[in-house]
């Protein structure tokens, strides 16, 4: 298939965030034989001017561009791995132009997160098919005729995970946790900063925390390598976001991607089972764990 894969490769970052999922999906579609035209539409509008026009006419010129794009490659399929800059008037000119042309969205994020409702109601009165990170009824309740619904799990990739934790017959740390953003105690994040805590306090436990508490974040090969020296990492999601809270059904069988960095890069992931990844996963593939003190 010839496919448009419109990604955000953080090229600003200088590759210490090329890790992200869209980087592994892009992969992955080249992998499996297909022609695949990455179209970095942020990076593209962002970089258009300097000053204060940058949103306005970058969102236009970039809008232009996958219009041409389209025309000059034809894609079977154009696969969206984020939304913001290209407008539901250009998504709707493509189906228009080019009905044979197939849209989908890959969504990673919660399913809990208001802004993300948005979106996932934006898109699909767009796209053809959606992939979620979240599963059961909560899926099932976004089907619409025109855009059917599935789940996808976070994916690792053997060209970006290169740790091989369970190799090493004396890790650096027993336990790790990685956050990627600077919390602290005044946010939703509360109860996994606590458990993260708890485990640090535990006698003689080497830890390697990164990205909360004060601890800056870690990332490019130095947050692959911690990973790699990490003989297991808590996988502590999110239960609220922006001050809605979760419930078993917006938050069935979601994971951040923090959960395929450790499995993919052989360190022993220690699971909540209230986002019932148990279901996704056998017990010989992750340790899953009930409470605090279990």
């Amino acid at each position: 298939m010839r496919i448009i894969f419109l990604g955000n490769p953080y090229n600003r970052y200088e590759s210490l965030r090329n890790f992200f999922y869209a980087e592994r999906f892009h992969n992955g579609l080249i992998r499996n034989g297909h022609s695949v035209y990455y179209y970095a539409d942020k990076e593209d509008a962002r970089n258009t001017l300097s000053g204060r026009l940058i949103k306005s006419h970058g969102i236009r010129k970039a809008n232009k561009k996958l219009l041409n794009l389209v025309k000059n490659i034809r894609p079977h399929a154009i696969v969206f791995s984020h939304i913001g800059v290209i407008t539901p008037i250009t998504m709707h000119e493509v189906r228009s132009r080019y009905p044979d042309t197939k849209m989908c969205y890959i969504n990673v994020d919660a399913a809990f997160s208001p802004a993300n409702i948005r979106n996932l109601d934006l898109m699909k009165l767009c796209c053809s098919s959606i992939f979620m990170t979240t599963g059961g009824k909560f899926l099932e309740e976004q089907e619409t005729d025109s855009c059917s619904f599935h789940y996808i799990p976070n994916v690792t990739d053997s060209s970006i995970d290169i740790g091989r934790a369970f190799e090493q017959e004396k890790p650096t740390f027993d336990v790790a946790s990685f956050m990627h953003g600077q919390h602290n105690k005044q946010s939703d994040q509360i109860d996994r900063l606590s458990l993260a805590d708890q485990v640090a306090n535990i006698d003689d436990i080497k830890t390697c925390y990164h990205g909360f508490d004060q601890h800056p974040g870690l990332y490019g090969i130095n947050y692959f390598e911690a990973l790699g020296r990490s003989a297991m990492t808590l996988c502590l999601n999110r239960h609220s976001c922006d001050g809605h809270d979760s419930t078993a059904k917006t938050r069935y069988m979601y994971s951040s991607d923090r959960t395929a960095h450790v499995m993919g890069n052989g360190s022993m992931a220690l699971i909540s089972k209230d986002f019932a990844l148990d279901k996704l996963y056998n017990n010989d593939e992750a340790v899953f764990f009930d409470s605090d003190k279990d």
